[in-house]
């Protein structure tokens, strides 16, 4: 994040894109919405949540980091490389009155 190794988690911060959903892990618990691309992702489509999204409630240790609150701010998103291991995927939000500009990379495995 930010140039930045995520923070330690319980569980590795992840992210899945299939059928017009995005689910993963905030570092400890699941996360999920419905969402749509505008643009395209060499380019730097936006992604934008179309429904409500969903978080599981389970106790940590230590807090995840909020990817809903990510995904909700309409990131750009970038995918570099080809398909499969070592392809990277951006996402990119500007600063706004109540939050700062982040920028969050992810590796494929």
């Amino acid at each position: 994040m930010n140039g930045a190794p995520a923070p330690a988690t319980t569980r590795p911060v992840s992210l899945t894109f299939q059928d017009g959903r995005v689910g993963g892990v905030d570092g400890c618990n699941n996360v999920g919405a419905p969402y749509a691309l505008r643009g395209t992702v060499s380019d730097g489509a936006v992604l934008s949540l179309t429904g409500p999204a969903f978080t599981t409630r389970m106790a940590c240790p230590e807090a995840g980091v909020n990817l809903i609150g990510l995904l909700d701010r309409a990131p750009t998103m970038i995918v570099q490389g080809a398909a499969g291991r070592g392809q990277t995927l951006t996402l990119t939000v500007p600063a706004t009155a109540d939050a700062p500009a982040e920028r969050w990379e992810f590796q494929a495995r």
